[in-house]
């Protein structure tokens, strides 16, 4: 569903349950993997209906309607008659008279409804999917990011890049700093990003030609552009000529890979984490991490930085307070060093204070503080954590790993998402508001997955169909579902652009 305006808008949230639900929301899908325990607190969940594509849809609805008595012959004709006209409006090239039609049906429901002679809730579905069809079809993500803090971006199947939630340091890229958004934002620039990052108060892309841009604060230089301390909420590029192919923004820092696999960073470096070998000295311009390592696959935690060697080899640099650089320390180290137990890793996320990673054969380990359960190994609360590689528990076998500030969530081969650790706000999306998992948990919804992330208390995937969904804390609107301040512990659609 695109952003909603006007009285249509006001009705369709209320005869859906105050939280809008995009397209996807009920497309048919395999079963969730698990079915959450009873218990524990519950926030309102948003009501759903079927997923309508085109007028074909709403006639079917009317069909059943007029089928079960609920609509008479009469009002079942005079709505066929609505959408007819505007079915021959799209057909001829048409579209905003097609919707002004659409409107039309949706008023005369409307009226009806108003006047008593039928129930919102015999009504609910046929407004909904009414409202969907006008609206055109949804918009299709490839990619999603979950910030550590209360904001998400996405890209389309276009590349155009939106993002939705906390606006304070001008991270969502629309040039409203200050103004946050419950529902997705377009980022300015015209640029069509191959790749997205969401950190703290700043976001960055990679362009298809591997250009970096980042946006939002800039306190410790972290949009790389030169201007430490100068925040921008609209995309600008980050300097040094690179041609990069990953990229990944944390807590005040970026890090990124460039095609030849040589590692730069640059923000904060209180901790070591741009992995130069100048603790103490930001940048406000990448900088090479040292080491002469050639890696394929770079993410950066809260105050740490690993990445991934063409042999497989997982090094990390910055704090080790928590083990979370896996050397079986807890000594900071300014430059990257190897992570204990000889693995083969295909896949690594850093976030928070610990560290995940994938086996060739989709085995998931995690190392680091685990106070939650975040290391997925049955273990965990108070003060607990591993300075080394422990097995994630369950025997899934993962094709997809993404570890959030204190939880962690992985896709399988089947896009069966799970998630462990802090569930405060509903991160684990598990049904189990405030109830932590010390090892994986299914996701609820039973959709099918192609790409998950963590972020500080909220979680967003993105499901085989293109459809974005988000659950956990919604405070500034970063489960873009339309719904703030309300949290989901189940994935809710984000609102289609």
């Amino acid at each position: 569903m695109a952003n909603r305006q006007g009285g249509h808008w006001r009705l369709l949230r209320f005869v859906i349950g105050v939280t809008v639900i995009a397209a996807a929301a009920c497309i048919p899908s395999p079963s969730g993997p698990e079915t959450a325990p009873e218990g524990g607190p519950r926030p309102i969940q948003p009501a759903v209906h079927d997923d309508c594509d085109s007028a074909e849809d709403i006639d079917a609805r009317i069909d059943a309607l007029e089928a079960d008595g609920t609509l008479n012959p009469g009002r079942a004709r005079a709505l066929r008659n609505k959408l007819d006209q505007a079915e021959r409006h799209e057909a001829e090239g048409r579209p905003d008279q097609a919707v002004e039609a659409y409107a039309r049906l949706i008023e005369q429901v409307e009226g009806w409804v108003t006047e008593g002679t039928l129930s919102e809730e015999d009504m609910e579905e046929l407004l909904a999917c009414a409202e969907d069809v006008a609206d055109g079809p949804d918009v299709s993500f490839t990619a999603i990011s979950a910030g550590a803090l209360d904001h998400s971006c996405g890209l389309t199947t276009t590349g155009e890049a939106f993002c939705w939630g906390d606006n304070d340091g001008g991270q969502l890229g629309d040039g409203n700093r200050g103004t946050d958004s419950e529902t997705p934002v377009a980022v300015l620039g015209g640029h069509v990003f191959a790749a997205i990052s969401a950190g703290d108060f700043h976001t960055c892309g990679l362009t298809a030609t591997g250009e970096a841009f980042c946006w939002g604060s800039n306190a410790a230089g972290e949009l790389g552009d030169g201007n430490l301390g100068t925040p921008s909420d609209i995309p600008v590029a980050v300097l040094g000529g690179h041609t990069f192919m990953a990229i990944s923004a944390e807590e005040f820092r970026t890090c990124g890979l460039t095609t030849a696999g040589a590692a730069f960073c640059w923000g904060s470096n209180n901790a070591g984490q741009l992995g130069d070998g100048n603790q103490g000295t930001d940048s406000d311009t990448p900088v090479a991490v040292l080491g002469g390592h050639t890696f394929t696959a770079i993410s950066a935690g809260a105050l740490h930085t690993c990445g991934l060697t063409t042999a497989g080899a997982a090094l990390c640099w910055g704090s080790n307070h928590a083990g979370q650089v896996g050397d079986g320390t807890f000594d900071d180290s300014d430059t990257p060093i190897a992570v204990l137990g000889g693995h083969s890793f295909t896949a690594l996320s850093a976030e928070g204070s610990h560290t995940c990673a994938l086996t060739t054969a989709g085995a998931a380990y995690c190392w680091g503080g685990n106070n939650a359960g975040q290391l997925g190994d049955g273990t965990g609360g108070g003060s607990a954590f591993s300075d080394f590689p422990v097995a994630v528990l369950g025997g899934h076998t993962f094709a997809v790993i993404s570890a959030g500030q204190g939880h962690t969530c992985g896709v399988t081969a089947t896009g069966d998402a799970f998630c462990w650790g802090d569930n405060v706000s509903g991160q684990l999306g598990d049904g189990n508001l405030g109830m932590d998992s010390h090892i994986p948990i299914g996701v609820l919804g039973g959709h099918a997955f192609e790409a998950i992330n963590g972020g500080g208390l909220h979680t967003c995937g993105v499901a085989t169909t293109g459809d974005p969904f988000c659950w956990g804390e919604n405070f500034s609107g970063q489960l873009g579902d339309g719904n703030a301040p309300t949290s989901s512990d189940i994935p809710v659609a984000v609102v289609s652009p």
